[in-house]
C-alpha cells in the first residue's frame, strides 16, 4: 500500500495503528526540508509532509519501508533517458543516505502508461531495483511482471 504525496506524521501514525500491518510508503526527496517541488501553494499549506527525523522514526517501527519515487515528481515518460536515470539514481541515493538502506522498489510518479517509456523498466533493473509500481488500477498476480506492478493507494490521510 502507498499513501498520497504530502501525508503528515499524525495521519500516517494514526493509520498505521489502525491497520496494524506493514505499509510501504513512497517519498519524493525534494519535499523534505521545506521544498515541496512543483505543487501549488494551497497544496503545500495543507500538506506539510514528513521530516527526515519522522521518516527514520516511522521506519524504525518496522511498519513502514520508504522507497524511491523520484526527486521532483517528474513523469519519466516525458524526459530524456539520461534525465530519467539521474532522477531515479538521485532519489535512490537520498533514500540510502537518510534511511540507511538501499531502495529496492521504485514507484513511478503519476504511474499512468504515459509516465514511462519502453526502456524505463529495464533501466530500473540495470540500476538495481527489484520492482516498480504503477497506478493503472490493474490487479497483480504471481505472474505479474515485477517492473509493472500496480500500487494500492491510501486515500484517507488528510
Amino acid at each position: 500500500d502507498t499513501w498520497p504525496d504530502g501525508i503528515d506524521y499524525a495521519s500516517a501514525n494514526r493509520q498505521l495503528k489502525c491497520l496494524g500491518v506493514k505499509e510501504r510508503e513512497l517519498l519524493i526527496d525534494q519535499r523534505f526540508g521545506g521544498n515541496v517541488g512543483t505543487w501549488s501553494e494551497e497544496f503545500k499549506a495543507r500538506n506539510r509532509g514528513l521530516t527526515w527525523d519522522e521518516v527514520r522514526e516511522m521506519q524504525a517501527s518496522g511498519l513502514v519501508r520508504f522507497e524511491a519515487h523520484g526527486c521532483s515528481h517528474t513523469s519519466l515518460g516525458h524526459i530524456p533517458e539520461e534525465a530519467a536515470r539521474r532522477e531515479i539514481l538521485e532519489s535512490r541515493q537520498i533514500i540510502q543516505k537518510y534511511c540507511s538502506r538501499p531502495s529496492r522498489v521504485f514507484a513511478y510518479p503519476y504511474g499512468s502508461p504515459s509516465d514511462l517509456t519502453e526502456s524505463t523498466p529495464s533501466l530500473l533493473g540495470e540500476l538495481g531495483f527489484d520492482a516498480s509500481l504503477l497506478a493503472w488500477g490493474k490487479e497483480n498476480t504471481r505472474h505479474s511482471d515485477p517492473y509493472h506492478l500496480d500500487r494500492v493507494q491510501r486515500i484517507e490521510p488528510y
